[in-house]
């Protein structure tokens, strides 16, 4: 029982690392707005321990001007955040967006190189214009469709977090026990 309760950090730590790990994998999106949501909760909380803040300074005749202002403004966010979460999930599309385009930009300065230095008459191999040609096919695809990638990312999330999950589970009992004393090594006697 002992053990268990030492343990007891790690195994809570499993079970979420788990939990995350199979709500990321088995729907990506709806994970994500959930995670939206509780931070615009977080930050109405915020906002209303503000408000508490500013309350009482009133009663002891205190200003707090400041904390009231930020009280609204984070209650403000927060309601903002948890109303268009789902909004808030397409945005994260623009990025993916952006690097897709940058991708595929590389891949044309690839294939620019290679003809570059075909002209140059400098030996190079094939692998730089089938990298090029690669690079921005990922791009485009990476540009189409930013929401597709965007969950194929959370699910490699999510098999990454079932793996550590899986592996922190091992290591929870392959580990040493500390309360048993390591062997003690008595060296020989060293000959002369």
């Amino acid at each position: 029982m002992k053990q268990l309760l030492k343990r007891l950090p790690f195994i809570v730590l499993i079970v979420l690392e788990l939990a995350v790990g199979i709500m990321l994998f088995v729907e990506p999106e709806l994970f994500t707005h959930i995670v939206i949501m509780l931070f615009g909760c977080a930050l109405i909380g915020a906002g209303i321990l503000q408000l508490i803040n500013y309350l009482r300074g009133i009663k002891k005749s205190e200003s707090y001007a400041f904390t009231l202002t930020i009280s609204v403004v984070l209650m403000l966010i927060g309601l903002l955040i948890t109303c268009f979460a789902g909004m808030l999930y397409k945005l994260l599309a623009f990025p993916v967006i952006i690097y897709g385009i940058m991708l595929a930009i590389f891949g044309i300065y690839k294939i620019g190189f290679f003809f570059d230095m075909k002209i140059a008459d400098t030996p190079l191999t094939m692998m730089v214009i089938i990298n090029g040609i690669i690079t921005v096919i990922c791009g485009a695809v990476i540009t189409c469709k930013p929401l597709d990638v965007l969950d194929i990312l959370w699910r490699a999330a999510g098999i990454a977090h079932i793996v550590m999950a899986v592996a922190d589970c091992v290591a929870l009992f392959l580990k040493p026990h500390a309360d048993k004393k390591p062997a003690v090594v008595i060296e020989a006697d060293k000959q002369e």
